[in-house]
């Protein structure tokens, strides 16, 4: 085909998107399959915390950013991840408009834009549990010069037993509760952390890292901060962060087998995921990341079908990550050493014990990282 006939074709379709709009331009992308978008290279978009371009709406910078994808790698190897399954390579023909969220309550807008926003996994009835935080490392909103905030994300009390009354209250005290349209529950996990996550793109809700963590965590706020100023500021030599890499703070998973026994909690049937292992992942617990690849996988979960599938972080970190098409250089070890990630320097997960003895643990651990803090407002 000739340089006019291409010039001829792109003028036609410029016509019909100024006639058509946006829908359009939504159903010719999404109506065709990722792996014939083209192999285009995904421009460099590092740029300073206000990231989202408002001349543009959401769908359209979607449909931008799904038409430059490289299409999913496959990894020719014996054993281990080798691709993902033809479901989540697939896209669906239209944009998913999902559950919305800060209609009933959202955090208060901070006076100053945060360096590191905390997001953090609970339920509606876990007011304990968010003040343990509060009273903890959610209480550092100023750290050597480097603002932090906490945003608690929950979906909708299951029953009305005075649950979203009290919510109402505790967001009124504090203005740190995001809550979305669904019906919270266990497995609306994925639901619960992509719905904000677009929330924070659609509102603008900038920040130069976001870290998302649960409710029975404790986070090192000395240690996060330390590790992501170098990659913040620092050089090559560092680990200067792209804007668009996954960070792993708490385990790097690799080779991780879906459970097929229906007796385990996060059994995973073969119509959920049909391949033998899942893509390298970040353990719930914690994963960091910037805008940029927020923008990216919100705007990738809104054209794949994930029902059903309730693992948020192998969904997230793992297999919408893999089909954003750069393999594996966008997910990465904070600790090069198996065995210094094994100590669990920057977060500890209090969810396998006792409720009594993981409450008490996360005062403990906290008292013992509180003594790095040196510069706190």
């Amino acid at each position: 085909m000739d340089d006019v006939t291409y010039i001829r074709r792109g003028f036609f379709l410029l016509i019909l998107i100024t006639v058509c709009g946006i829908t359009l331009r939504s159903d010719w992308i999404y109506n065709t399959p990722l792996e014939t978008l083209g192999a285009v290279k995904v421009p460099d978009t590092s740029r300073s915390y206000n990231a989202l371009d408002s001349s543009s709406s959401f769908k359209e910078q979607c449909v931008e950013i799904i038409q430059k994808l490289p299409s999913p790698r496959t990894y020719e190897r014996k054993h281990g991840f080798q691709k993902l399954p033809e479901r989540y390579l697939r896209n669906r023909n239209r944009i998913d408009e999902g559950y919305k969220c800060g209609k009933v309550l959202r955090p208060q807008a901070h006076e100053e834009i945060p360096w590191m926003t905390l997001l953090v996994k609970t339920a509606p009835k876990n007011f304990e549990y968010r003040n343990i935080i509060r009273k903890t490392w959610g209480g550092v909103t100023e750290f050597r010069g480097k603002i932090f905030k906490v945003i608690f994300m929950v979906g909708l009390a299951p029953s009305d037993d005075g649950v979203q009354t009290n919510l109402t209250i505790e967001n009124g005290k504090y203005g740190d509760i995001l809550q979305c349209d669904f019906v919270d529950a266990y497995n609306a996990l994925p639901t619960k952390v992509l719905s904000s996550l677009r929330w924070i793109v659609e509102e603008n809700v900038t920040s130069r890292f976001y870290s998302v963590t649960d409710d029975d965590c404790v986070i090192n706020i000395p240690l996060l901060h330390a590790i992501f100023t170098k990659k913040d500021k620092g050089s090559a030599k560092d680990g200067l962060d792209d804007h668009n890499t996954i960070y792993c703070g708490y385990k790097y998973e690799t080779g991780a087998k879906p459970f097929r026994n229906n007796s385990f909690k996060w059994q995973m049937s073969m119509d959920l995921y049909s391949a033998s292992n899942f893509p390298t992942y970040c353990m719930g617990a914690m994963w960091t990341l910037s805008f940029e690849i927020i923008r990216s996988l919100t705007c990738l979960s809104m054209v794949t079908d994930y029902a059903g599938f309730y693992v948020e972080d192998v969904l997230i970190t793992g297999i919408l990550r893999e089909k954003l098409g750069q393999g594996e250089t966008n997910i990465k070890r904070i600790w090069k050493n198996h065995k210094v990630e094994k100590l669990r320097l920057l977060t500890l997960h209090t969810g396998k014990m006792e409720k009594k003895e993981g409450k008490k643990a996360m005062f403990e651990q906290w008292e013992i990282w509180a003594k790095n803090l040196t510069t706190v407002k």
